[in-house]
């Protein structure tokens, strides 16, 4: 099988020579330093990873944590307390959501990828402050790279020119685009073509595409110097093992050196964004054409002709990592029963006969039981595949086709 549900986009977990390179890592610094970067836990092999970012990004300086969950977590609040202004894009993701929360700033949300709306709410702080005359606070915008919750991109020249025009500092979350874009995968800024020093701070992740682990931030020495005492996840957690640290360094220059793993990556995307998005009449893909995680949503006209609600949705998705899940583990029951124990092309076939079979029963037999109209045609597939009987079991809440006993007695699963 190939695993379409992996990070891992350039195979370096199984590379030999990032293999080699971490195990006589390990070998001579052992698992862990075992203590926080600032009191006995930094290492040789932290400094050089620092260095290796910084100059592969283009910034004067770089840290590195030891969680990539943590890291824009804890840059946030390291720079921005209360009484500082952030205006932040609405779609960025729970990490940087929690860094807003903790530092306690005033947070204004911009619409998601809207220049204009962002515009507005930066002229409109500007002049708040001119005619309060309150003291200056620190101001920031804050967005990411590839988005997580939507696969877009940033148009960042449009937010490094607003950035400039009404004096802001733009705090970027690359931990998606990081690896990703760009001619040596160095993010958005070289896919853009933006100057890596108009950002005041990147962020990024290397436990990804990368396989190393923890995260980092570059800019400015300044910057970087003020989080090794500030920054509450640098300073109170353990520093990164020196094998994931190694691994990051390994990973970072094969980018640089090998141009083709990025090249057979937009490929790899490319070849399988053609096979979900423009032959679905009922999804599409809201990722950039360049992002490998590729985020699949009903369609609006979907939603809107068959009047479906979020929760609706959500129940459509599930069956089909349901149904997905079950193929991988092994062959429906319904599939045993009529086509025996065969291999997984036979039990797809099957399942779509069982299906014809059973679903104007189970059809009817959803709307006795008072499902919905849209979920009486959820209840006939989950029916008709055989899932029925295990919902049952494991939710029980009896309502639709989740715990719907009536449907297991009557033998439809």
């Amino acid at each position: 099988m190939t695993n379409l549900a992996t990070y891992n986009h350039y195979n370096f977990i199984n590379n030999e020579l990032v293999k080699e390179r971490a195990v006589k890592t390990l070998r001579t610094y052992g698992v862990g330093p075992c203590g926080p970067p600032g009191f006995y836990g930094t290492q040789d092999v932290h400094g050089q990873l620092e260095a290796d970012l910084a100059t592969h990004i283009g910034a004067p300086a770089g840290i590195i944590y030891a969680q990539s969950f943590s890291t824009i977590s804890s840059v946030i609040p390291a720079f921005a307390k209360r009484g500082d202004i952030i205006l932040a894009d609405k779609a960025v993701n729970y990490a940087v959501r929690k860094g807003l929360q903790i530092s306690r700033s005033t947070v204004r949300w911009f619409e998601h990828n809207d220049m204009a709306d962002l515009e507005r709410l930066l002229s409109m702080v500007v002049k708040e402050q001119e005619r309060t005359r309150k003291p200056l606070t620190r101001r920031f915008i804050v967005t990411e790279g590839l988005f997580e919750n939507t696969g877009e991109m940033v148009p960042l020249p449009q937010v490094v020119a607003l950035k400039h025009k009404y004096k802001f500092r733009i705090i970027l979350d690359e931990t998606w685009s990081y690896g990703i874009l760009g001619a040596t995968g160095r993010g958005v800024t070289e896919h853009q073509n933006v100057d890596a020093t108009h950002i005041d701070m990147i962020i990024g992740s290397l436990a990804g595409a990368l396989c190393g682990g923890g995260g980092f931030c570059v800019g400015t020495e300044e910057v970087v110097e003020h989080q090794r005492l500030s920054a509450s996840a640098y300073t109170y957690s353990a520093a990164l093992p020196a094998m994931l640290a190694t691994t990051a360094s390994e990973t970072v220059r094969m980018l640089q050196e090998q141009p083709d793993l990025l090249a057979a990556l937009r490929e790899n995307t490319r070849v399988m964004w053609t096979q979900l998005d423009p032959r679905s009449d009922w999804v599409r893909c809201s990722s950039a054409p360049e992002n490998p995680i590729l985020l699949l949503v009903l369609k609006e006209e979907v939603v809107t002709s068959r009047k479906l609600s979020v929760e609706d949705q959500e129940w459509l998705m599930q069956d089909v990592v349901d149904e997905v899940s079950h193929l991988v583990r092994g062959p429906y029951p319904c599939a045993r029963q009529y086509a025996g124990s065969g291999p997984y092309t036979d039990v797809m076939m099957s399942a779509v006969s069982c299906k014809q079979r059973a679903g104007h029963e189970t059809e009817e037999h959803a709307g006795a039981v008072g499902c919905s109209a849209t979920r009486s045609g959820m209840a006939a597939s989950a029916c008709a595949e055989s899932m029925c009987h295990d919902w049952s079991v494991e939710e029980g809440n009896g309502e639709g086709r989740s715990g719907d006993q009536a449907c297991y007695h009557q033998d439809h699963d």
